[in-house]
């Protein structure tokens, strides 16, 4: 890795201990006058320590059961302020760019915010939800079809492999373009021969001997009448 690159992720590597320190440092829990001492859920370290449960109301109504021992607490606020939360938002400003570049093809934009990106980030809910919550980009619209970037794709990797390779290009084309034409010959041949057979077996495209039948009608001496179709 180049030494720039190096130089910059560990100034802001310093640069997030530093502001993690003073962070630490500023955790204030409350004591009364007789020794006791009280953890507020609202706290902020609170919500450090615990980015997912901190509203939930069963984990707020166990800890206040149980109470909280002050060692895997304060264990518990270090990791995630020196760690969790690091990861955290590292993996939501890697997820912003994939999910960037993905949904700017269809048209959107990931707007999900930090917090419930946390909350959702569980079996996978998250990557579905940011799919389905995306602010859609105005682009180029008539009635109800919009001109989205991801129909762009093929005409472009079409034209640069032309560009490139141009012999190679052509070969593929009229190979594909045969094999295009040849499956929808067998395809359509084969729709309509199953259409035609559903239509006999229904009873639409029925055709009997006009022979035949006229010596049908001879031999039981009765002879029936013929319908004359109408339009």
């Amino acid at each position: 890795m180049h030494p720039t690159v190096l130089f910059v992720l560990g100034g802001f590597a310093a640069l997030y201990a530093l502001t993690a320190t003073v962070f630490l440092l500023a955790a204030k829990i409350e004591k009364d006058a007789n020794g006791q001492h009280y953890l507020n859920p609202d706290a902020w370290h609170f919500k450090f320590a615990y980015p997912r449960k901190q509203n939930a109301w069963w984990f707020r109504n166990t800890l206040a059961r149980r109470g909280v021992s002050i060692c895997p607490y304060f264990a518990k606020f270090f990791f995630m302020l020196y760690a969790g939360w690091p990861i955290i938002i590292i993996l939501y400003t890697v997820t912003r760019i994939f999910y960037g570049a993905v949904m700017f093809l269809f048209g959107y934009y990931p707007s999900m915010g930090l917090m419930t990106f946390v909350n959702r980030w569980v079996y996978a809910d998250a990557f579905f939800d940011e799919f389905q919550e995306g602010t859609a980009i105005r682009f180029l619209s008539i009635g109800k079809f919009r001109f989205l970037p991801v129909y762009l794709i093929a005409p472009l990797a079409y034209g640069w492999a032309w560009h490139i390779y141009p012999d190679t290009t052509l070969t593929i084309t009229v190979w594909v373009a045969v094999a295009i034409v040849v499956i929808a010959a067998i395809v359509g041949s084969v729709l309509g021969i199953m259409r035609f057979r559903k239509k006999v077996q229904q009873g639409e495209l029925k055709r009997v001997s006009l022979l035949g039948q006229f010596i049908s009608a001879k031999k039981s001496r009765l002879c029936f009448t013929l319908k004359v179709k109408t339009n």
